[in-house]
């Protein structure tokens, strides 16, 4: 820098003149002189820092500097929006969130209330509760699956529980939703004489109605003692067909007074299966 600045200093030495009024102080020159050479100096000068640099642009035939910037920030913003595309904001997921949670509530809400209104209910009569226990095991999946089999086995006396779970060979102490989904499973197999009760996703025919109707044929015995019997018959829907007579022996639940299954006697009708597993036929006295 001293060579430098030797070098320019001879380079514009003027003689002097003996108009002091016309001559800078010679401090005041040379600091001036300071600041224009270091503004030339490479960037690799200490006293480059002092002097702030400007951009520089290199400019092309299609690129101006003018027009550069518009670019970038139109780049920028491009950049911005893909961003806020790809990253919602917080206050959207926020609602999202409070949504999905509202939704979730209200479902549980419904399916409480869909569960308060099945058996065992204190406020059914003994019909209703065949009724809605029937209902229940055909719309076996609403509103989750095997909703009908843990109404079934709600609904059912320690002795029905029993026979229950040895049906699918599971000890007492298993689970429900383990039982009610083995129940499922075995009921709703092809060739039973049971599946009618289920739903098999193939009635389309009937809207998701069953192919029967229930049908009451005589008064409930009431013992009096908490229990009772009554007679429930599944008739086809399409030409009144007798399908299948069921018994059904009620116990009241000693808790709130609810109907529970004691035992039930299946007789069926049906050609495929008559008489039934386990069962005799019956003696036809007419025709």
């Amino acid at each position: 820098v001293e060579k430098h600045f030797h070098n320019m200093q001879n380079k514009h030495k003027r003689p002097t003149t003996t108009n002091t009024s016309n001559t800078m102080p010679q401090s005041l020159s040379l600091t001036f002189w300071l600041l224009v050479t270091t503004a030339q100096l490479p960037s690799a000068s200490p006293f480059s820092s002092i002097v702030r640099r400007q951009p520089c642009v290199r400019q092309g035939p299609t690129t101006s500097p003018r027009r550069l910037p518009q670019h970038l920030s139109s780049n920028a913003n491009n950049n911005n929006s893909n961003n806020n595309n790809n990253n919602p904001s917080n206050e959207e997921e926020v609602f999202d969130l409070d949504t999905l949670q509202q939704r979730l509530i209200q479902m549980q809400i419904d399916s409480f209330e869909q569960e308060v209104q099945l058996p065992p209910n204190p406020h059914l009569s003994s019909k209703d509760f065949v009724r809605q226990l029937l209902r229940a095991l055909w719309d076996n999946s609403n509103p989750l699956p095997d909703t009908g089999f843990r109404v079934l086995l709600r609904s059912s006396t320690p002795l029905w529980r029993h026979c229950l779970f040895h049906s699918v060979g599971a000890p007492d102490n298993a689970q429900d939703e383990v039982v009610a989904s083995a129940l499922g499973e075995a009921i709703g197999r092809p060739n039973n004489q049971f599946a009618i009760l289920v739903d098999d996703g193939e009635t389309i025919s009937n809207n998701g109605e069953p192919p029967f109707v229930l049908d009451f044929p005589t008064d409930v015995v009431d013992y009096g003692d908490g229990t009772c019997w009554l007679e429930c018959r599944l008739r086809a829907r399409d030409n009144g067909e007798l399908l299948v007579a069921m018994g059904w022996q009620l116990q009241r639940q000693s808790v709130d007074g609810a109907w529970l299954v004691d035992q039930m006697d299946w007789q069926d009708f049906r050609d495929e299966y008559r008489p039934g597993i386990g069962r005799e036929e019956w003696m036809r006295i007419c025709g």
